[in-house]
Formats: structure tokens, C-alpha cells, sequence
């Protein structure tokens, strides 16, 4: 079981669901990846941790009353030094949408957009180390950056982390590239031009097929069906308010 205590700068370690309706979003995640929940805080500023196998693997919060505000997933990634990368981050070109700020006894948070438009979090951890679980079924196994101008993505994030970019589209037809932490794979960076910015998650799930029914039986959408490819079977989906997500089943599951 891939049990974590601890992310390199610049993977990332959490997700976060800004959900429009959290009691039905808990309904319906539960019943699409077996999660259990555990509400934080107090009554205005409720967090709710979604839990599986007893380990934290994202959490959920009411979305702000804010048209400017998406109903979406929102990738944070582990810093060590919070105000050196939001400062960073400013300076080469982002805008600060939640200044940093303390999480009591759990680590301290913040949340920029980067130059091409994709909403990016990080988070320092003290006590909450980020998701407990990793490439299990139910659990975040991959997140992905999808952007109409990678030339500018990749400049922007490669002055904020310790990244290379290892190109495996042929750059023309396909062009992705990994990011990787030394030797480690953290991350995707694909070119989708003509569509906003925005990071994807993958959740790690039994069988593709079968989570992809749950979604559209419970009033999500299957954005492409499943399929397979060279790193396991998989689908990308929307929940029933819009937040794009993907599964994937990993090719040991």
C-alpha cells in the first residue's frame, strides 16, 4: 500500500473539490470511488476530508459565492517554503487568488493562477502531510496540466520547482511531456490549444468500465470513454456540477 509521509517539492500532494452542493458531492463520490468523509471546522468554514482505507486522500469545500470562482478539482503542490514560491511564482508572471495563509496545526496554504490561466494550489505541511494514499483504487495517482501554451507553462513552473520536462508526444501531433523531481515522475503538462488552462486529476480505480457507469448513473458525464493505453485503461469524466476528473486503472491493478 503506497502510504505517504512526505512529497518533494513540486509533486503533488493534495486535491481539493471546490463542490457547489458538498452533501451531494460526498453522495456522489462516495458511491464512485467507496470513499467515507470526515467533516472539519466549524459550520461557515466547513472541510471535509474524504477518506479511504482510513487514509486522507482529498478533501472537499463549498465553493465560494463567486461566478469567477470554478467548479473544479484544484491540484496543490508540496512547497517547503510557501512565501518563496507564491513570491516566485508572482514574479514570473502569476496572480495570487488566495494569499498564504496558516491552516492550524495542519501547514499553510495558498492558491495563484498561472500566465496561461490554470488555477494552481501549494501547500507547506506541518501536520498534514498531504494524501495519505497514493495509486490505490480511490486514490490520486496522476495530475495533469493541460494548457493552450505549454512554451509558457513550462517556463513558469520550471522557476518555481527543481522540474525537467521529459518530452514523449512527438511534439507536433502529440506534444506532452513529464514532469519529473530527479528521477521521479510527478506530474503531465499537455498542449490542448484552443481550450482554457486548467490541471486534471487521475483517481486509481479497480475497473475503468465499471466506475465510468457509476459516474453516469449518479449524473455525471463521460467525457471520453474508455480506453486503453499504454499506461492502463482509462476515461476522463465530469461530476454532475462540471469538475473534470479522470480514472484510471494502473496496468498492476
Amino acid at each position: 500500500m503506497p502510504e505517504q509521509t512526505q512529497y518533494e517539492p513540486g509533486t503533488p500532494n493534495w486535491l481539493t473539490l471546490l463542490a457547489p452542493d458538498i452533501e451531494a458531492a460526498q453522495r456522489f463520490y462516495g458511491a464512485v470511488f467507496g470513499w467515507d468523509f470526515q467533516t472539519q471546522g466549524p459550520a461557515d468554514m466547513q472541510y471535509v476530508l474524504c477518506v479511504k482505507q482510513g487514509h486522507a486522500v482529498a478533501g472537499m469545500v463549498p465553493r465560494p459565492d463567486d461566478p469567477d470562482t470554478p467548479i473544479a478539482w484544484q491540484t496543490l503542490l508540496a512547497t517547503d517554503n510557501l512565501d518563496a514560491t507564491v513570491q516566485a511564482a508572482q514574479k514570473a508572471g502569476a496572480r495570487v487568488v488566495a494569499e498564504p495563509m496558516d491552516v492550524p496545526e495542519h501547514g499553510r496554504l495558498a492558491v495563484i493562477v498561472d500566465p496561461t490561466g490554470a488555477a494552481i494550489g501549494f501547500w507547506q505541511a506541518a501536520g498534514h502531510v498531504g494524501a495519505e494514499l497514493i495509486h490505490e483504487p480511490g486514490a490520486m495517482t496522476w495530475n495533469e496540466l493541460r494548457t493552450p501554451d505549454p512554451k509558457t507553462s513550462d517556463a513558469f513552473y520550471r522557476k518555481l520547482f527543481p522540474y525537467e520536462f521529459e518530452q514523449v508526444g512527438d511534439g507536433e501531433n502529440i506534444d506532452y511531456a513529464l514532469f519529473k523531481v530527479g528521477d521521479t515522475q510527478v506530474g503531465g503538462r499537455m498542449h490542448s490549444p484552443g481550450e482554457s488552462a486548467y490541471w486534471l486529476p487521475y483517481f486509481s480505480v479497480d475497473e475503468v468500465d465499471k466506475a465510468a457507469t457509476r459516474v453516469a448513473e449518479r449524473g455525471g458525464k463521460i467525457i471520453n470513454e474508455p480506453e486503453d493505453t499504454p499506461y492502463g485503461r482509462m476515461a476522463a469524466l465530469e461530476d454532475p456540477w462540471g469538475a473534470r476528473f479522470s480514472i484510471i486503472t494502473l496496468p498492476d491493478n
